[in-house]
């Protein structure tokens, strides 16, 4: 537990990257599908590139992922080196995108990520202490995963590609691509789905709500949606998914910045 948790503090870069890193939690115990998907943006000012022969720009990255589990104890690490080319070197106020995934049990685990390119003074860092993969049986839902019509796709659990924004901003009239999964319900029982979009700043009064009633595939019903945010303007929203059925009730929240049109 010690050895996790001081590995877990923010280690005192010198040289901190800009970065964006999420982490979300999909799957469940029950099916051995628990995992968590993180997604990485990585400012371009910050990483170097080797040129290959052919003049291509090879970025080497070492990731080193240690989740813990605060009742049982569990530890789980990912040490992982990722190697990316690219025609042309990532421009400067642009990231380079990337993700990684790690098998999970049931439970509520605290996950720390450090990203380095073989120089301890600088790199990028983050920390969640709330990756929930469910244990139960019970309805309940997943993260929500947030997308962008254009991003680099990830392959879901359910084998479909999804437009993963790693960049976690939306530019403003654009639309936010949604994927979590519904857990605990029997194929083509009907469950009732209310997405909610709401400003953290209690002076933006615009908001977005959509009900629907829906129907599970199976124990994990995998979900897409799209979301418009057109009458949104600039700012930070909290999105939320709640669903209902039989008289239980389940609900995960993801936040969403919605960015001034260029």
């Amino acid at each position: 537990r010690a050895g996790t948790h001081n590995d877990s503090n923010s280690p005192p870069y010198a040289y901190p990257w800009r970065s964006v890193v999420q982490m979300f939690a999909l799957g469940r115990e029950e099916g051995h599908t628990g995992s968590a998907l993180l997604t990485f943006a990585l400012g371009g000012e910050s990483l170097h590139a080797d040129t290959t022969r052919d003049g291509r720009s090879l970025y080497e990255m070492h990731f080193r992922v240690v989740a813990w589990e605060r009742e049982s104890g569990r530890t789980i690490t990912l040490d992982t080196t990722r190697r990316v080319s690219r025609a042309q070197p990532v421009p400067v106020k642009e990231g380079l995108v990337s993700w990684l995934e790690i098998p999970l049990p049931g439970g509520v685990w605290q996950i720390a990520v450090r990203v380095t390119q073989g120089d301890d003074s600088s790199g990028a860092y983050a920390l969640r202490r709330d990756v929930i993969v469910e244990a139960g049986s019970t309805l309940a839902v997943s993260d929500i995963v947030t997308g962008l019509t254009g991003a680099a796709t990830w392959r879901g659990p359910d084998g479909i590609e999804f437009p993963v924004n790693a960049m976690a901003s939306w530019p403003a009239g654009a639309a936010v691509e949604l994927y979590y999964e519904v857990f605990g319900l029997p194929a083509r029982q009907s469950y009732r789905t209310t997405v909610d979009v709401r400003p953290v700043n209690p002076k933006v009064k615009q908001s977005v709500r959509i009900a629907t009633t829906d129907r599970a595939t199976g124990p994990v019903t995998p979900v897409r949606r799209s979301l418009g945010l057109g009458q949104l303007p600039p700012g930070q929203y909290r999105l939320e998914v709640t669903v209902e059925a039989g008289g239980h009730r389940a609900t995960r929240a993801q936040t969403v910045t919605v960015t001034s049109p260029q």
